[in-house]
């Protein structure tokens, strides 16, 4: 939802990436070398790495740009930081300075890329002029805070290139998580001549836009097909198996999901449970069950009349069943959120929700929804029976699926609230629009953890964050926030970071409702392709030569 990412913002489900294209016999024969196709649910919000945070953008992203440093899934399934667009980098002893050595790549135009690139990148990402949506993620590079809140210039952060081929960051404090948000886009380099030349218009279509990763966009067109060529200007062009990728917008579960069954995809994510039975007995599929770093969830906009007050975001809050939604909507195979961050999430060594309860877990034992929500209209003086009022709720998708679990929420808050729902569904660009400019009420989303620390999840709701609008804002939140991003002992981390969720879910500015899991299915001769939500390694060592 990232991510809205979905990593990766996020609607769990609607808005996860899944691949499909030559499967079977029809892919062997479609002439076009090593190829791969897959689909996203929705058009790409923008390409322009630090602007965008849905995750339509990061999978197109992720194969045409070039990090410093990646994220890739290794033999036994876990996840490896690999050299880049960096040869090698330092760290010195205090760990507060990044050295990275930016080894020779080009860019699709043949102009070679520089520390100068990725430096200009990373201080786009903070430039309030920019932005950003991402950029509170940097807020650990030194003066980053002060420049986005235009207290200094972006001249003063500490990102600087020492000469064509040595970046240099420096950090106000270590952060052990700081090389993971090295692979993410917001530290992606960028051409300051291309920029100036298309302005606001860069990376809204195939010529406003340029890479220097493994594969050159090639073509794009809008709400139907992005399409991407192997890039022979890319350094490490040898390790790249596939010829091309064809990425398909398709949002329909059923149309991907038949395409697969008859041999025309060669991966896809099924979570209904007609499709994920029939997948599970298919002769030559692989599947593999992920629990995934995501939380589908409810973002209340604050400035509006009714959910200005807590008790009523808190009725919302509480007024659908979790564990019911879940067996509802996914046939009970997403978990029941009672709290912010995901169970997959670890600090340090350690995995949080081991030791930390979910906040609503209590909550919700506590309250009574109705009464909550009659409290609160009464301390805004509104005199009106629940029964007369009507709220909306806004969707950034207008799928089937999404359409059932709309219906589902808008049934239980007129049976546990009293109150009437109406039901917005909007194409994805027009929804992150309107969420960005807070012309909502209450709206469905999901965001998906862009590294391994709770600091990934809680820092969405910092006050400095531009990504989600909710208007909510807490000094406290944002110290504890913060402060657990700095803390180098781990035990004390995740008290600051317990402290933190139990204000952000008790003031009740956002209602999380499902932990990710997917069945993941592939033909058996797809090779080397990720569906872990932290991996960055796109596209780039997928093979598909065997089939």
């Amino acid at each position: 939802m990232k991510k809205f990412r979905i990593g990766a913002l996020l609607l769990t489900i609607i808005m996860c990436l899944a691949a499909c294209g030559g499967g079977d016999k029809k892919a062997g024969k479609s002439g076009d070398g090593n190829s791969f196709t897959t689909y996203i649910v929705s058009e790409p919000s923008t390409l322009d790495a630090q602007k965008g945070s849905d995750i339509y953008s990061w999978a197109v992203l992720k194969s045409t740009m070039e990090p410093l440093v990646r994220l890739v899934e290794n033999s036994e399934g876990g996840l490896e930081i690999e050299n880049a667009g960096a040869e090698s980098y330092e760290v010195s002893e205090d760990k507060k300075v990044y050295t990275f050595k930016i080894r020779d790549n080009k860019w699709t135009d043949g102009e070679k890329v520089t520390a100068e690139d990725y430096a200009y990148g990373i201080k786009r990402s903070v430039d309030p002029s920019t932005g950003a949506e991402m950029g509170f993620l940097l807020t650990n590079i030194k003066n980053a805070q002060a420049v986005i809140s235009k207290e200094k210039p972006v001249e003063e952060l500490g990102v600087k290139a020492i000469d064509e081929k040595t970046l240099e960051i420096t950090l106000e404090e270590p952060a052990e998580y700081f090389i993971k948000i090295a692979t993410q886009r917001i530290m992606f380099p960028q051409r300051k001549d291309i920029i100036e030349k298309y302005g606001d218009q860069f990376g809204s279509d195939k010529d406003k836009f340029i890479g220097n990763g493994p594969f050159v966009l090639s073509e794009w067109v809008h709400n139907s097909e992005v399409k991407l060529t192997k890039s022979d200007n890319y350094w490490d062009k040898d390790k790249v198996k596939l010829d091309s990728v064809n990425i398909k917008i398709l949002s329909d579960e059923n149309t991907y999901s038949n395409s697969f069954d008859t041999g025309e995809i060669e991966t896809v994510m099924a979570n209904k449970a007609q499709w994920r039975d029939k997948f599970m007995d298919k002769e030559g599929v692989k599947n593999k069950t992920l629990e995934r770093p995501i939380a589908d969830y409810i973002a209340f906009n604050t400035k509006d009349k009714y959910f200005s007050n807590a008790k009523i975001r808190r009725a919302f809050q509480l007024g659908i069943d979790r564990d019911k939604f879940s067996e509802a909507v996914t046939d009970g195979i997403a978990k029941p959120a009672y709290g912010w961050v995901p169970p997959t999430i670890n600090a340090g060594e350690i995995e949080y929700r081991s030791k930390v309860e979910e906040p609503l877990v209590s909550i919700s034992k506590e309250s009574d929804p109705r009464k909550l929500l009659e409290e609160g209209l009464k301390e805004l003086g509104i005199t009106e029976a629940p029964e007369n009022i009507e709220f909306t709720i806004s969707f950034g998708d207008t799928s089937q699926k999404i359409r059932t679990y709309a219906e589902f929420m808008q049934s239980s808050y007129k049976d546990n609230l009293g109150v009437n729902v109406k039901l917005d569904f909007n194409e994805w660009p027009i929804y992150f629009s309107k969420m960005n400019k807070g012309d909502y009420q209450f709206g469905y989303l999901a965001w998906t953890a862009d590294f391994d620390d709770p600091y990934a999840m809680l820092s969405v709701f910092l006050s400095n964050a531009g990504n989600v609008n909710t208007g909510w804002v807490n000094e406290e939140y944002d110290n504890l926030v913060i402060q657990g991003g700095k803390e180098n002992d781990t035990e004390k981390a995740i008290e600051l970071y317990k402290k933190a969720e139990n204000i952000l879910l008790e003031e009740a500015s956002i209602s999380p409702l499902l932990y990710g899991v997917s069945e993941n299915f592939q033909y058996e001769y797809v090779k080397n392709f990720s569906v872990n939500d932290l991996s960055t390694q796109g596209f780039k060592y997928v093979d598909t030569s065997d089939k």
